[in-house]
């Protein structure tokens, strides 16, 4: 069976795109159900989610703690060992995704993750210089000449719920509502998957659309996606060799800032400052 979790905090309009996306997607014959999680304020998903036609047999629960990973957890409290389709709720999906899901877990029944190409729905153009240094969530990638090496994004990637039952469920030290402030709960996940020998398949006809707001494609917001990719860093157990690392990757990318001011390189220059936070992130985080 194949089900579908979407985690929600405090966006009722675009997790309602979200919902309408779903709605003209094919179901294949395996489908089991919709689970709809909103965890902190409740701001109407609930509505929202009894609007949905019977043949998505929805389900709406709701957490007083805003933290995704317990959400994610909880939804994965209702389900057997369902092939799990993680979405979030700020996308729109192919209406054939479902089905891609189904035909490549097809001879699976455990020990394996998924996932498929994301595309941006943009409400405005970021800088040049800036493109190749936001993260895939905010530039998508097609997993044949681009993909992360870390994975899939946590809003297009397919799991057995058993499995991730088994490996003790998301880390709620990470994504939002986390302590740290550490993002990357799904990059958590499949890294422990990854590290347990599971096979990782790419669905190529899995496709999503990612809406990146404004918001998300000026500097300042990407200073601070890279301090909290650092704070992710952090979050994991540390050996020496990996605080000695960052140290010297800290003191290499701040002479290149330096370097690429005096040169005029406005694209190497971002990009090492950018570096440079990253390892500010880091540290602030093994220092708190």
């Amino acid at each position: 069976m194949i089900s579908i979790v979407i985690p929600t905090h405090g966006r009722p309009d675009l997790l309602h795109q979200t919902l309408s996306s779903i709605t003209s997607c094919e179901l294949p014959d395996t489908y089991h159900k919709l689970i709809v999680v909103e965890n902190g304020s409740r701001l109407g998903a609930e509505d929202l989610v009894s609007a949905l036609p019977n043949r998505l047999r929805a389900e709406y629960m709701h957490l007083e703690w805003g933290n995704k990973s317990n959400a994610l957890n909880k939804a994965l409290e209702q389900l057997e060992n369902d092939l799990v389709f993680f979405t979030d709720d700020d996308v729109r999906l192919h209406h054939e995704v479902l089905l891609a899901y189904e035909k490549a877990a097809a001879g699976y029944q455990n020990n394996v993750f998924l996932g498929g190409p994301v595309k941006v729905d943009r409400e405005e153009e970021p800088p040049k210089w800036m493109e190749p240094l936001l993260p895939f969530s905010a530039r998508g990638y097609d997993l044949k000449n681009e993909r992360m090496h870390s994975g899939y994004l946590g809003f297009n990637w397919a799991a057995f719920a058993q499995d991730i039952k088994q490996l003790g469920g998301f880390d709620p030290r990470y994504g939002p509502g986390s302590t740290t402030g550490a993002s990357g709960q799904e990059t958590d996940m499949q890294r422990r998957m990854r590290n347990a020998g599971f096979a990782e398949v790419d669905v190529l006809d899995a496709l999503v659309w990612h809406k990146v707001p404004a918001s998300r494609c000026n500097e300042e917001w990407l200073q601070q996606r890279f301090f909290k990719v650092g704070l992710s860093k952090a979050v994991k157990k540390n050996s020496v060799k990996d605080i000695v690392s960052n140290f010297f990757e800290f003191i290499k990318y701040s002479i290149r800032w330096t370097l690429y001011l005096t040169m005029f390189n406005k694209v190497e220059r971002k990009k090492s400052k950018m570096e440079v936070i990253d390892r500010l992130g880091y540290f602030y985080a093994l220092l708190k």
